[in-house]
């Protein structure tokens, strides 16, 4: 079920449109992951009534609501999912070019960021180390940009960092997941 529900880049770029939200498709992508992977505990209700603080009022319009609803159920179903790393598609082809895949992985990464705000995470629930250690990478990644040099070998770095960025939500949304269920376990 994961990938047949996650909306379309035009879906993405119509409820941005509709919502007056100067972002990336990219980049609100990003944000609703993140969101989902700093919270896993969560339903998707409250991650709804998270877009919609963030987002406004419209976001709870009919159509803006499906796009949320159907992302946040796919992704929830896909983080879930500990055997299947799914995620949807989240990046451009690799027909685009390489600039512009290079902005729009930038732009994932700072959504993604910012989902992880709005979902709370703070530095001292980021306290596990991998878990600092990804949002440092992401960080990073949030700020790279497409440099002159030999096509090939950049390439194959982008491939390197879109693997490695589809890892970072299950590692976050798991271990933080862990992380709760031992603190549930101790606390008994």
């Amino acid at each position: 079920m994961p990938r047949q529900n996650w909306p379309e880049n035009d879906k993405l770029v119509e409820l941005l449109v509709t919502m007056d939200i100067a972002m990336d498709p990219a980049e609100l992508q990003g944000v609703i992951v993140g969101r989902i992977a700093g919270a896993p505990a969560a339903t998707q209700e409250e991650h709804l009534l998270a877009f919609a603080e963030t987002f406004g009022d419209l976001a709870l319009t009919p159509n803006c609501k499906d796009v949320f609803e159907n992302a946040t159920k796919s992704l929830m179903s896909s983080l879930a999912d500990k055997d299947r790393l799914d995620l949807p598609k989240l990046f451009p082809e690799q027909d685009v070019p390489l600039p512009e895949r290079l902005e729009a992985l930038a732009a994932w990464c700072r959504g993604f960021l910012f989902g992880l705000g709005l979902a709370g995470l703070t530095e001292e629930q980021s306290h596990v180390p991998e878990v600092q250690e990804a949002i440092e990478d992401i960080r990073q990644i949030s700020c790279v940009g497409a440099s002159d040099g030999e096509e090939e070998g950049q390439e194959e770095a982008m491939m390197e960092l879109i693997e490695y960025v589809r890892l970072v939500p299950f590692m976050v949304y798991t271990t933080l997941l862990n992380e709760m269920n031992n603190q549930e376990g101790n606390s008994e």
